[in-house]
């Protein structure tokens, strides 16, 4: 059985903001640890981040994620639901359905014909945003469900 309220959904309330520092020729330390958590290689900001920020998400409550910086891959991870669940991982193509490109982000619900997400490296920040749900590939669970 899903929990009503999954325990990494705190945790993610913490982060909205946390937002890349462009033209400054720095990186935010906070994305670098999203990094930190799928390869300890000092990866700026400035690279795709949103499934790294999902893998530390799940990592500080003590669920491994997929350990990858590709969106596409959490489409492997956990248990595939058939209709989404607060909380679940919510997996989208980008540029087609066909391409490699992704995002993924956490699932909160439906507005109208829109799938709202919060997720990393939206709009290059931690934040809540609509998707079509025309673009979800799929809806993961952690474990056995």
């Amino acid at each position: 059985m899903i929990p009503h309220q999954p325990p990494w959904m705190e945790e993610l309330w913490n982060e909205l903001g946390v937002a890349e520092w462009t033209g400054l020729g720095e990186s935010n330390p906070a994305i670098e640890a999203y990094h930190d958590s799928v390869a300890d290689d000092d990866t700026p900001d400035d690279v795709a981040w949103c499934s790294s920020c999902v893998n530390w998400l799940f990592q500080g409550v003590g669920i491994e994620g997929t350990n990858s910086r590709a969106a596409r891959s959490w489409l492997r991870w956990g248990v595939g639901l058939s209709e989404p669940a607060y909380g679940c991982v919510c997996v989208l193509w980008r540029d087609s359905p066909e391409s490699w490109k992704g995002h993924v982000g956490i699932f909160l619900g439906y507005v109208e014909h829109d799938v709202v997400l919060w997720g990393g490296n939206q709009r290059n920040e931690v934040s809540v945003r609509r998707y079509p749900k025309t673009r979800v590939m799929g809806f993961r669970w952690p474990g056995g469900g």
